[in-house]
């Protein structure tokens, strides 16, 4: 009804009906208002005064809406800008005084005062409607304000409710509403408080200066729109900074506090809901003076408190005190080490010293520095600086941090060092040491072995040496030296009857450290080397081509010859040399010869080499060439020997012996004594191809004992002949022959056979076997095929020909074809009948494991033949495999046993993708394969890998439910992963597939078939991949003749079963498993 009322039109019923209830508003509203007063909430009331008539009920003549007045233009009302918090004092102290009149704050939106209005706007509506006035069409006249807000002060947390600002208003206009809305800082104030008069200041104010200023707006009780404001002056008010008191904080002063070398603090804190008090702390002073809480003794205290934002700066005394105590330790350090001699009142010590802190303490040599439960102390002493203790140390306990006073630390030295010395004689001089033996020494006569010892830590006069020959090579262990007898102190010995000898010393330094040092083994050899020739006395001419001589000496250093006006030759780490006479018939010539052992005993003698050729000779003898496999007891042959004039007048030369010079521990000719003691020549038996020559010495007695000449053997070694023929055999049409055992070879000599050359020439032995054939049998007969032929090390190989019969087979119905079409009765068919290749529902397949190279050639002839699958977007993708086998390795077994019906479990993902994921079973019959599968989730694939099976039950698929079956009765388990590369071709004649698996490989390390970075053990020989050839219905004429390449290797062999061998050594089984050629699936 009151909006019907606040209308500008209206109809005369609703007139009526507000004319009634305005007249109870007579009795009822205007009674209530009267005792409130004229004010409410913020808002005063300007009341109307009531005519005699308002309480008459309104004829409908009365009530009809009035004649609508003339529209007048609104007041524009404008806004002053707020002032600034820069502003001056002084200007907003004449902003205050000017009283400016300015609209409403635009914060307040004409919804909120609609609504904080509306009820008074009510009741005026109500005293109009009951005088009948008409509504305020005029704008609003600012109000005035006839008292301002007047400064205050305060101190911090002194406010309370007398602690106000107010002003005093009157509105121009009669019938407005006067609200009214503190502000603070320019920031308007929430809540109803400050939309009163009087307002009472923020009792949690923090100290510091606040502005504020109350703005008055009177609102026409009929239109809300229709208002004008005034702002009042500013007023502030400043909460001062208040003094802290001692029972503001939270402190606790110790009976008795513990020197620790380190300045210390005293706590204390603010009390909690304690607000804007500066930073506080316990100042310690002494005498008068502050200083700081770190020397022993007893300390003033005072809280010092810096200002904050409520509290001021201040300092009070405590009437307690401080006391720092030094403590005393029950038990001082102890000393810990390996103890030495005493030498002058000073404990040296063979190792480390630690200085030990007693239990509950920590030490450190300085007051301030690093506590540890030890100080290691590690410098060695040196004869400049013997003590190396520390001066005094520190104790520190572990509980309180407190420090004791200083402890003297005792005088003490360190050797680690074992002294060291060296061996001299004469002017031989070497490190003495406990090596082994090598009698390295050599002398002539007796010698002199001086020990020089010396330490870094010892003076000259305070090192002990002791010596001790032990005659022999043997000499004495190491471990015994400590038991052995050193009698009296002494650095040197003289030694003349011993061949070979050891000296061992012992040296002790000033803290006692001992050592035992040998000297190398040494040599007392007055002997001169002894020169023999070929184990006979010396001679001083000898009529050779050469000779070798030989030295005995144990000791030898080395031999030296030089030929009469010839450069000298030396020889080391050799007792034999070969002299040799000059290549002119009857020339000489003489050698100085000189043998010297490493003590220094030289033998030297002069040698003349005479040539043999002036009174006996043999003639070179060459045996022609031979064929490989000679008989050599056909090709011996007698010496040609040539006698000079002067055998026949004197004497006659007798041979002693024949013999082969030997060269790299290899001899090709052997000598055959007969009974006539005459000498034959013969090649030695299964000599290979090749030419051989090898010089033969002659020994005989001539003019002089111990002459000999030499000559030389020549043979030649051909290849024989061996003959490959192939013998012919039958072939199916349409396959690939096989010649491997239908080629026979005849001919081989010396045990060679032909598996023996396979396993010696293997390579070059297999291409020479091979039958001039390639691709498949597509013809009835070929005429006329022959091996290649070619050469071995030592065979020739010919070829013969033979004939490759080929002949159709007769296909077996369900197996290598099938009928399809409606069947009658006796094998007849009532429609059309299509034959197919293979059994029905199966893929027949073949697999070839073929190199990188023929890959090549393959893509070449099938790209115009078929096309790379769609689905194989960048050429290829990775397949993953996790397959299954039951308890007993079925699968696995079953296919090592050749086992025609088979079947596998595995699940298969393509480049680490959960997108596609399948379960799979693979059945083989023979050489077709059925293939079912299901698919799965990656959640499903985790849940079966955790042994969590029951929701395969429950699946749709009847491969999944079997699955179940298998794991929970036969105990299905993940065996191995399998990783490939595929290049998928396709053809849809024939629904033909022929794939590229390469880089086959299995991954170890889990069983996550998701995770990219497994590592992997590869299966395949490098260069090797696996050519599958899948079919359904046929495979076309026309693929067959491409497939597969010449080379290509038919074989068996299951990626599973690589992989599974590859990898069971995981499980148990031998580390690696050499594999042979099996069939690839």
């Amino acid at each position: 009804m009151l909006s019907l009322w606040q209308g500008k039109t209206g109809k005369a019923a609703a007139g009526l009906a507000f004319a009634v209830v305005a007249c109870l508003g007579l009795f009822v509203v205007l009674p209530s208002l009267a005792e409130e007063g004229g004010s409410h909430d913020g808002v005063e009331i300007i009341n109307v005064t009531e005519t005699p008539e308002a309480s008459e009920t309104p004829t409908a003549e009365e009530t009809e809406e009035p004649e609508p007045e003339t529209e007048t233009e609104e007041p524009v009302i404008t806004k002053e800008p707020e002032a600034t918090p820069a502003e001056t004092e002084k200007a907003e102290k004449a902003e205050d005084n000017a009283e400016v009149s300015q609209t409403p704050e635009a914060e307040t939106t004409p919804e909120t005062k609609k609504n904080e209005t509306s009820q008074w706007q009510s009741e005026t509506i109500k005293k109009r409607a009951a005088t009948n006035q008409p509504a305020k069409q005029s704008a609003v006249a600012e109000p005035v304000i006839k008292t301002q807000p007047q400064d205050l002060q305060v101190d911090y947390k002194s406010i309370d409710s007398t602690t106000k600002l107010s002003v005093e208003t009157e509105a121009v206009d009669s019938d407005v509403i006067l609200s009214y809305q503190w502000y603070c800082d320019g920031e308007k104030i929430s809540g109803p408080a400050a939309k009163e008069r009087e307002f009472i200041v923020d009792e949690d104010l923090n100290a510091g200066k606040y502005d504020y200023y109350c703005q008055v707006t009177a609102t026409d009780a009929e239109d809300e729109n229709n208002q004008a404001s005034v702002k009042s002056s500013h007023a502030t008010v400043t909460v001062n900074k208040i003094a802290p008191s001692k029972d503001q904080f939270v402190y606790k002063i110790e009976n008795q506090y513990y020197y620790t070398a380190e300045a210390q603090a005293i706590d204390i804190s603010v009390k909690s809901g304690i607000e804007g008090m500066g930073s506080v702390r316990i100042s310690t002073w002494k005498g008068g003076q502050q200083t700081s809480f770190l020397t022993p003794g007893t300390y003033d205290l005072r809280i010092t408190v810096s200002e904050g934002t409520n509290y001021k700066k201040d300092e009070f005394p405590l009437t307690e005190t401080a006391t720092i105590k030094q403590i005393t330790p029950s038990v001082s350090y102890s000393i810990q080490g390996v103890k030495g001699n005493k030498v002058d009142g000073m404990q040296w010590y063979t190792g480390n010293v630690s200085l030990k802190a007693p239990g509950g303490y920590k030490i450190a040599a300085e007051e301030t520095g690093d506590y540890q439960d030890a100080i290691v102390c590690d410098t060695e002493s040196t004869t400049s600086q013997i003590d190396v203790a520390p001066e005094e140390v520190y104790l520190k306990q572990t509980s309180t941090g407190a420090v004791t006073k200083p402890y003297s630390v005792d005088a003490f030295a360190i050797d680690k060092t074992d002294p060291t010395g060296t061996f001299s004689v004469d002017t031989d001089t070497w490190s003495a040491a406990l090596n082994q033996l090598t009698f390295g020494r050599f002398f002539k006569d007796t010698v002199t072995v001086t020990l020089n010892a010396s330490d870094p830590q010892s003076e000259s006069d305070q090192l002990k040496c002791y010596l001790l020959v032990s005659a022999g090579e043997k000499g004495i262990p190491a471990a015994n030296l400590p038991k052995q007898s050193w009698g009296s102190e002494r650095t040197s010995v003289n030694v003349s009857d011993a061949a070979k000898f050891v000296v061992y010393g012992k040296i002790v330094d000033v803290s006692g450290r001992t050592v035992y040092v040998s000297s190398d083994g040494i040599v007392i050899d007055s002997e001169s080397p002894v020169i023999t020739c070929e184990g006979k006395t010396l001679q001083d001419t000898y009529i050779a081509d050469e000779k070798t001589f030989q030295v005995a000496d144990d000791n030898l250093d080395s031999i030296s010859y030089q030929p009469q006006g010839g450069t000298k030759q030396t020889i080391k780490d050799k007792d034999t040399f070969t002299l040799t006479s000059p290549s002119q018939t009857g020339a000489s010539t003489q050698y100085e010869v000189s043998a010297v052992d490493r003590a220094g005993n030289e033998t030297k003698v002069t040698i003349t080499m005479v040539n043999p050729v002036d009174d006996f000779d043999v003639k070179a003898m060459d045996f022609g060439t031979v064929t490989y496999g000679y008989d050599n007891s056909s090709q011996e042959q007698a010496m040609n020997i040539v006698l000079n004039a002067k055998y026949n007048v004197d004497y006659q030369p007798k041979i002693v012996s024949v013999e082969p010079i030997v060269q790299d521990e290899k001899s090709y000719f052997e000598t055959v004594l007969q009974e006539d003691g005459s000498y034959k020549i013969r090649p030695v038996a299964g000599l290979h191809t090749g030419t051989y020559t090898q010089q033969i010495r002659v020994n005989y007695e001539g003019e002089r004992a111990q002459s000999t000449t030499k000559f030389s053997c020549t043979m030649t070694v051909d290849r024989a002949t061996l003959m490959a023929a192939y013998e012919g055999h039958q072939v199916y049409y349409n396959t690939i022959p096989d010649f491997t055992d239908h080629v026979k070879v005849t001919g081989f000599v010396n045990g060679d056979t032909q598996e023996s050359l396979m396993t010696s020439e293997k390579d070059a032995f297999s291409e020479a076997l091979k039958v001039a054939f390639t691709g498949r049998a597509t013809r009835e007969a070929y005429y006329d095929l022959a091996p290649a032929g070619g050469t071995l090390k030592d065979y020739k190989i010919q070829a013969a020909t033979g004939t490759l019969t080929v002949v159709r087979r007769d296909a077996a119905k369900g197996k290598e074809y099938k009928l399809q079409g409606t069947e009658g009765n006796n094998d007849w068919y009532t429609s059309n009948v299509s034959i197919q290749a293979g059994a029905a529902g199966k893929e027949a397949a073949q697999g070839y494991l073929i190199s990188t190279s023929e890959k090549e050639v393959l893509n070449l002839r099938m790209k115009p033949l078929m096309k790379l699958d769609p689905h194989a977007e960048t050429g290829g993708y990775l397949i993953r495999s996790l397959y299954f086998d039951d308890y007993w390795n079925s699968a696995y077994e079953e296919k090592e046993s050749g086992v025609l019906m088979r079947k596998k479990y595995r699940i298969r993902i393509y480049n680490y993708s959960a997108e596609s994921i399948k379960l799979e079973r693979k059945k083989k019959f023979g050489s077709y394969i059925y293939k079912e599968d299901a698919p799965l989730t990656k959640d499903e694939v985790q849940k079966i890998l955790s042994g969590e099976y029951e929701f395969l039950l429950k699946s749709p698929y009847n491969l999944c439910r079997e699955f179940y079956i298998e794991c929970t009765c036969n105990m299905m388990r993940p065996r191995t992963i399998v990783d490939y590369e595929r290049i998928p071709w396709i053809l849809d004649a024939g629904t033909v597939r022929i794939t590229f698996d390469s880089d086959v490989r299995a991954a170890i390390g889990s069983y996550d078939i998701f995770d990219p970075g497994l590592p992997a053990l590869s299966v395949l020989e490098p260069g090797k991949l696996i050519l599958e050839v899948k079919f359904t219905e046929m495979l076309p004429q026309l693929l067959r003749d491409v497939l597969p390449p010449p080379a290509a290797e038919f074989t068996a062999v299951s990626k599973y079963v690589l992989c599974y061998e590859k990898t069971r050594y995981m499980n148990g089984f031998e580390y690696w498993y050499e594999t042979q050629e099996r069939e690839i699936l």
